[in-house]
């Protein structure tokens, strides 16, 4: 089974990456979703890691 885990974020520029770090090491088979609600920081364009 694969567990779908939905990250929602808004204007989250510092902490975006920390917080996929953490949810990409959780030891079972997962799908990570984030969902921007428009942020105004650049949250959408803060890299992207081990995609």
């Amino acid at each position: 089974m694969r567990l779908s885990i939905i990250v929602p974020v808004y204007n989250e520029i510092l902490t975006v990456q920390e917080i996929l770090r953490r949810v990409r090491e959780l030891p079972f088979d997962k799908e990570i979703i984030v969902v921007d609600d428009c942020s105004t920081d650049g949250t959408r364009r803060a890299p992207a890691r081990d995609r």
